[in-house]
Protein backbone atom coordinates (compact mmCIF):
# COMPACT_ATOMS: atom_id res chain seq x y z
CA UNK A 1 0.00 0.00 0.00
CA UNK A 2 1.32 3.43 -0.96
CA UNK A 3 0.40 6.60 0.87
CA UNK A 4 -2.24 7.68 -1.66
CA UNK A 5 -4.09 4.38 -1.24
CA UNK A 6 -4.04 4.93 2.50
CA UNK A 7 -5.53 8.42 2.16
CA UNK A 8 -8.22 7.21 -0.23
CA UNK A 9 -9.25 3.92 1.42
CA UNK A 10 -8.41 4.11 5.12
CA UNK A 11 -7.79 7.59 6.48
CA UNK A 12 -11.44 8.64 6.27
CA UNK A 13 -12.47 5.59 8.34
CA UNK A 14 -9.76 6.26 10.93
CA UNK A 15 -10.59 9.96 11.21
CA UNK A 16 -14.31 9.25 11.51
CA UNK A 17 -13.64 6.76 14.27
CA UNK A 18 -11.56 9.03 16.47
CA UNK A 19 -13.89 11.98 15.95
CA UNK A 20 -16.76 9.74 17.15
CA UNK A 21 -14.76 8.85 20.25
CA UNK A 22 -13.95 12.50 20.97
CA UNK A 23 -17.65 13.39 20.58
CA UNK A 24 -18.65 10.65 23.02
CA UNK A 25 -20.20 12.09 26.17
CA UNK A 26 -21.36 15.28 24.42
CA UNK A 27 -18.39 17.55 25.23
CA UNK A 28 -18.93 21.33 25.04
CA UNK A 29 -18.78 22.85 21.54
CA UNK A 30 -15.64 24.76 22.54
CA UNK A 31 -13.81 21.44 23.05
CA UNK A 32 -14.87 20.11 19.65
CA UNK A 33 -13.83 23.40 18.06
CA UNK A 34 -10.26 23.10 19.36
CA UNK A 35 -9.97 19.43 18.40
CA UNK A 36 -11.25 20.05 14.88
CA UNK A 37 -8.94 23.05 14.55
CA UNK A 38 -5.91 20.92 15.39
CA UNK A 39 -6.93 18.12 13.03
CA UNK A 40 -8.06 20.30 10.11
CA UNK A 41 -4.57 19.84 8.65
CA UNK A 42 -3.59 16.38 9.95
CA UNK A 43 -0.11 16.27 8.47
CA UNK A 44 1.22 13.21 6.69
CA UNK A 45 -0.38 10.74 9.16
CA UNK A 46 2.78 8.63 8.98
CA UNK A 47 2.18 6.59 12.12
CA UNK A 48 -1.35 5.54 11.23
CA UNK A 49 -0.09 4.85 7.68
CA UNK A 50 2.59 2.51 9.04
CA UNK A 51 0.12 0.84 11.43
CA UNK A 52 -2.42 0.24 8.66
CA UNK A 53 0.20 -0.97 6.18
CA UNK A 54 1.61 -3.49 8.65
CA UNK A 55 -1.87 -4.74 9.57
CA UNK A 56 -2.67 -5.30 5.88
CA UNK A 57 0.39 -7.55 5.61
CA UNK A 58 -1.35 -10.01 7.92
CA UNK A 59 -4.98 -9.43 6.93
CA UNK A 60 -5.85 -7.91 3.52
CA UNK A 61 -9.44 -7.34 4.71
CA UNK A 62 -8.68 -5.09 7.62
CA UNK A 63 -11.52 -4.77 10.15
CA UNK A 64 -12.86 -1.68 11.89
CA UNK A 65 -11.50 -3.04 15.16
CA UNK A 66 -8.01 -3.27 13.68
CA UNK A 67 -8.28 0.27 12.33
CA UNK A 68 -9.12 1.40 15.86
CA UNK A 69 -5.53 0.65 16.77
CA UNK A 70 -4.27 2.90 13.95
CA UNK A 71 -6.66 5.61 15.19
CA UNK A 72 -5.38 5.21 18.75
CA UNK A 73 -1.78 5.62 17.57
CA UNK A 74 -2.71 8.77 15.63
CA UNK A 75 -4.46 10.26 18.66
CA UNK A 76 -1.55 9.48 20.95
CA UNK A 77 0.93 11.11 18.57
CA UNK A 78 -1.19 14.25 18.20
CA UNK A 79 -1.66 14.61 21.94
CA UNK A 80 2.12 14.65 22.30
CA UNK A 81 2.43 17.26 19.52
CA UNK A 82 0.01 19.62 21.25
CA UNK A 83 1.99 19.42 24.48
CA UNK A 84 5.37 19.59 22.69
CA UNK A 85 4.42 22.84 20.94
CA UNK A 86 3.63 24.47 24.26
CA UNK A 87 6.79 23.14 25.93
CA UNK A 88 8.93 24.30 22.99
CA UNK A 89 7.10 27.66 22.80
CA UNK A 90 6.70 27.06 19.08
CA UNK A 91 3.95 29.12 17.41
CA UNK A 92 3.12 27.07 14.32
CA UNK A 93 2.11 23.52 13.50
CA UNK A 94 1.67 22.48 9.86
CA UNK A 95 1.71 26.08 8.70
CA UNK A 96 -1.02 27.27 11.09
CA UNK A 97 -0.99 28.77 14.57
CA UNK A 98 -0.87 25.82 16.95
CA UNK A 99 -3.39 25.12 19.70
CA UNK A 100 -1.70 26.96 22.56
CA UNK A 101 -1.09 30.06 20.46
CA UNK A 102 -4.54 30.05 18.84
CA UNK A 103 -6.45 29.42 22.08
CA UNK A 104 -4.33 29.40 25.25
CA UNK A 105 -1.59 27.41 27.02
CA UNK A 106 -4.03 26.00 29.57
CA UNK A 107 -6.42 24.84 26.85
CA UNK A 108 -3.52 23.17 25.02
CA UNK A 109 -2.75 21.24 28.20
CA UNK A 110 -6.41 20.28 28.58
CA UNK A 111 -6.89 19.21 24.96
CA UNK A 112 -3.64 17.26 24.95
CA UNK A 113 -4.69 15.44 28.12
CA UNK A 114 -8.11 14.72 26.64
CA UNK A 115 -6.66 13.24 23.45
CA UNK A 116 -4.24 11.07 25.44
CA UNK A 117 -7.24 9.63 27.30
CA UNK A 118 -9.20 9.18 24.08
CA UNK A 119 -6.33 7.14 22.62
CA UNK A 120 -7.04 4.60 25.39
CA UNK A 121 -10.82 4.94 25.19
CA UNK A 122 -10.86 4.04 21.51
CA UNK A 123 -9.11 0.77 22.33
CA UNK A 124 -11.60 0.05 25.12
CA UNK A 125 -14.48 0.52 22.68
CA UNK A 126 -12.85 -1.53 19.94
CA UNK A 127 -14.35 -4.77 18.64
CA UNK A 128 -11.34 -6.94 19.36
CA UNK A 129 -10.91 -9.71 21.90
CA UNK A 130 -10.73 -8.68 25.54
CA UNK A 131 -7.35 -10.37 25.99
CA UNK A 132 -5.76 -8.50 23.08
CA UNK A 133 -7.47 -5.29 24.13
CA UNK A 134 -5.96 -5.49 27.61
CA UNK A 135 -2.49 -6.13 26.22
CA UNK A 136 -2.81 -3.21 23.78
CA UNK A 137 -3.82 -0.87 26.59
CA UNK A 138 -0.91 -2.00 28.74
CA UNK A 139 1.54 -1.46 25.89
CA UNK A 140 0.02 1.94 25.12
CA UNK A 141 0.38 3.07 28.72
CA UNK A 142 4.01 1.95 28.74
CA UNK A 143 4.64 3.91 25.53
CA UNK A 144 3.02 7.07 26.94
CA UNK A 145 5.12 6.75 30.09
CA UNK A 146 8.32 6.38 28.07
CA UNK A 147 7.40 9.27 25.77
CA UNK A 148 6.83 11.61 28.73
CA UNK A 149 10.05 10.59 30.48
CA UNK A 150 12.02 11.17 27.27
CA UNK A 151 10.51 14.63 26.85
CA UNK A 152 11.25 15.52 30.48
CA UNK A 153 14.84 14.37 30.08
CA UNK A 154 15.30 16.47 26.93
CA UNK A 155 13.97 19.59 28.61
CA UNK A 156 16.24 19.05 31.63
CA UNK A 157 19.27 19.62 29.35
CA UNK A 158 18.11 22.93 27.90
CA UNK A 159 19.56 25.19 30.58
CA UNK A 160 23.00 23.56 30.62
CA UNK A 161 23.41 22.42 26.99
CA UNK A 162 25.62 19.56 28.22
CA UNK A 163 23.79 16.81 26.36
CA UNK A 164 26.08 14.20 24.80
CA UNK A 165 25.51 12.23 21.62
CA UNK A 166 24.61 9.19 23.72
CA UNK A 167 22.09 11.28 25.68
CA UNK A 168 20.53 12.49 22.43
CA UNK A 169 20.17 8.94 21.08
CA UNK A 170 18.61 7.70 24.32
CA UNK A 171 16.12 10.57 24.39
CA UNK A 172 15.15 10.00 20.75
CA UNK A 173 14.73 6.29 21.46
CA UNK A 174 12.36 7.14 24.31
CA UNK A 175 10.27 10.10 23.17
CA UNK A 176 10.09 9.12 19.48
CA UNK A 177 10.95 5.42 19.46
CA UNK A 178 8.35 4.38 22.07
CA UNK A 179 5.47 5.00 19.68
CA UNK A 180 7.17 3.15 16.82
CA UNK A 181 7.76 0.16 19.07
CA UNK A 182 4.10 0.32 20.11
CA UNK A 183 3.03 0.21 16.46
CA UNK A 184 4.89 -3.06 15.87
CA UNK A 185 3.78 -4.51 19.21
CA UNK A 186 0.14 -3.66 18.54
CA UNK A 187 0.11 -5.01 14.99
CA UNK A 188 1.76 -8.24 16.10
CA UNK A 189 -0.66 -8.71 19.01
CA UNK A 190 -3.70 -8.10 16.80
CA UNK A 191 -2.27 -10.51 14.21
CA UNK A 192 -1.85 -13.34 16.72
CA UNK A 193 1.91 -13.16 17.22
CA UNK A 194 3.31 -13.79 20.69
CA UNK A 195 5.43 -10.68 21.21
CA UNK A 196 7.34 -12.37 24.03
CA UNK A 197 9.13 -14.38 21.33
CA UNK A 198 10.48 -11.26 19.62
CA UNK A 199 11.10 -8.85 22.49
CA UNK A 200 14.66 -8.02 21.43
CA UNK A 201 13.60 -7.28 17.85
CA UNK A 202 10.75 -5.03 19.03
CA UNK A 203 12.98 -3.13 21.43
CA UNK A 204 15.62 -2.75 18.71
CA UNK A 205 13.25 -1.54 16.02
CA UNK A 206 11.72 1.05 18.36
CA UNK A 207 15.13 2.41 19.25
CA UNK A 208 16.60 2.61 15.75
CA UNK A 209 13.44 4.08 14.22
CA UNK A 210 13.18 6.65 17.00
CA UNK A 211 16.75 7.80 16.35
CA UNK A 212 16.21 7.73 12.58
CA UNK A 213 13.00 9.75 12.72
CA UNK A 214 14.39 12.34 15.15
CA UNK A 215 17.56 12.75 13.10
CA UNK A 216 15.46 13.29 9.99
CA UNK A 217 13.41 15.93 11.82
CA UNK A 218 16.56 17.77 12.93
CA UNK A 219 18.10 17.63 9.45
CA UNK A 220 15.08 18.84 7.48
CA UNK A 221 14.67 21.74 9.91
CA UNK A 222 18.27 22.82 9.30
CA UNK A 223 17.86 22.35 5.53
CA UNK A 224 14.63 24.35 5.38
CA UNK A 225 12.59 21.38 4.16
CA UNK A 226 10.07 21.17 6.99
CA UNK A 227 6.61 21.97 5.65
CA UNK A 228 4.93 24.97 7.25
CA UNK A 229 8.00 26.01 9.28
CA UNK A 230 10.85 28.41 8.61
CA UNK A 231 14.39 27.12 8.26
CA UNK A 232 16.11 26.84 11.64
CA UNK A 233 12.98 26.87 13.82
CA UNK A 234 14.79 24.55 16.22
CA UNK A 235 17.34 27.31 16.84
CA UNK A 236 14.64 29.78 17.87
CA UNK A 237 13.19 27.20 20.28
CA UNK A 238 16.61 26.66 21.88
CA UNK A 239 16.28 23.00 20.99
CA UNK A 240 19.33 20.75 21.22
CA UNK A 241 19.61 18.73 18.01
CA UNK A 242 21.95 16.13 16.62
CA UNK A 243 23.63 18.95 14.65
CA UNK A 244 24.21 21.20 17.65
CA UNK A 245 25.71 18.30 19.61
CA UNK A 246 28.13 17.53 16.78
CA UNK A 247 29.08 21.22 16.66
CA UNK A 248 29.73 21.30 20.41
CA UNK A 249 31.99 18.27 19.99
CA UNK A 250 34.19 20.33 17.60
CA UNK A 251 35.75 22.18 20.53
CA UNK A 252 35.39 25.01 23.02
CA UNK A 253 35.01 27.83 20.49
CA UNK A 254 32.29 26.06 18.51
CA UNK A 255 30.55 24.98 21.71
CA UNK A 256 30.45 28.59 22.89
CA UNK A 257 28.82 29.72 19.62
CA UNK A 258 26.19 26.97 19.80
CA UNK A 259 25.32 27.67 23.44
CA UNK A 260 25.12 31.40 22.81
CA UNK A 261 22.80 31.02 19.80
CA UNK A 262 20.50 28.46 21.48
CA UNK A 263 20.30 29.99 24.96
CA UNK A 264 19.84 33.60 23.81
CA UNK A 265 16.11 33.17 23.14
CA UNK A 266 15.38 36.86 23.85
CA UNK A 267 17.70 38.07 21.10
CA UNK A 268 15.62 39.96 18.56
CA UNK A 269 17.74 39.24 15.50
CA UNK A 270 16.36 35.76 14.82
CA UNK A 271 17.74 35.57 11.27
CA UNK A 272 21.26 36.24 12.52
CA UNK A 273 21.05 33.45 15.09
CA UNK A 274 19.74 30.95 12.56
CA UNK A 275 22.18 31.91 9.80
CA UNK A 276 25.17 31.77 12.11
CA UNK A 277 24.39 28.23 13.26
CA UNK A 278 23.48 26.94 9.79
CA UNK A 279 26.75 28.39 8.44
CA UNK A 280 28.61 26.65 11.27
CA UNK A 281 26.95 23.31 10.46
CA UNK A 282 27.88 23.67 6.79
CA UNK A 283 31.43 25.01 7.22
CA UNK A 284 32.36 22.27 9.69
CA UNK A 285 30.90 19.56 7.46
CA UNK A 286 28.36 18.63 10.13
CA UNK A 287 25.34 18.77 7.84
CA UNK A 288 26.89 16.51 5.20
CA UNK A 289 28.31 14.18 7.87
CA UNK A 290 24.91 13.65 9.45
CA UNK A 291 23.18 13.24 6.09
CA UNK A 292 25.56 10.33 5.41
CA UNK A 293 24.95 8.99 8.91
CA UNK A 294 21.20 9.19 8.29
CA UNK A 295 21.51 7.27 5.00
CA UNK A 296 23.50 4.56 6.79
CA UNK A 297 20.84 4.37 9.49
CA UNK A 298 18.18 3.94 6.82
CA UNK A 299 20.15 1.02 5.36
CA UNK A 300 20.47 -0.44 8.85
CA UNK A 301 16.69 -0.26 9.25
CA UNK A 302 16.14 -1.96 5.89
CA UNK A 303 18.14 -4.99 7.05
CA UNK A 304 16.86 -5.04 10.63
CA UNK A 305 16.41 -8.50 12.27
CA UNK A 306 12.67 -7.89 12.57
CA UNK A 307 12.38 -8.12 8.77
CA UNK A 308 14.30 -11.38 8.74
CA UNK A 309 12.03 -12.84 11.40
CA UNK A 310 8.80 -11.50 9.87
CA UNK A 311 9.42 -11.16 6.10
CA UNK A 312 5.68 -10.68 5.43
CA UNK A 313 5.88 -7.10 6.75
CA UNK A 314 8.70 -6.12 4.40
CA UNK A 315 6.57 -4.37 1.70
CA UNK A 316 4.78 -2.05 4.16
CA UNK A 317 7.93 -1.48 6.17
CA UNK A 318 10.01 -0.57 3.11
CA UNK A 319 7.27 1.73 1.79
CA UNK A 320 7.45 3.62 5.05
CA UNK A 321 11.25 3.82 5.06
CA UNK A 322 11.26 5.07 1.46
CA UNK A 323 9.09 7.99 2.55
CA UNK A 324 11.71 8.98 5.11
CA UNK A 325 14.42 9.57 2.52
CA UNK A 326 15.51 13.21 2.53
CA UNK A 327 15.15 14.90 -0.84
CA UNK A 328 16.51 18.41 -1.04
CA UNK A 329 13.96 20.18 -3.22
CA UNK A 330 16.25 23.18 -3.56
CA UNK A 331 19.12 21.20 -4.98
CA UNK A 332 17.22 18.30 -6.54
CA UNK A 333 19.19 15.84 -4.45
CA UNK A 334 18.23 12.98 -2.15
Amino acid sequence: MVIQEFYENYWGRIESRFIDIINKGNPPPSVIEIVLYHFKNPGKRMRSFLSTGLLLCFNPKISEGELDFAASVELLHNASLIHDDLEDQDFYRRGELNVWKKYSPVQAINIGDLIFIKSIEILLASEISENIKLQLIRRTMLAINELILGQMLEISFRDTMNMTWNDWENIAAQKTGALFRLIFEGVFLISGIDIQTCGDELKGIGRVMGILYQMRDDLIDAMGLKEGRRQGSDVLEGKITCLSIKAIEKGVEKAQIVREMLLNSEQSDHDSRINRLIELYESQGILSELQKFFSGLLDQCRSHPIIIKFPQIKPAYNNFLNMLEIRDKKRGES
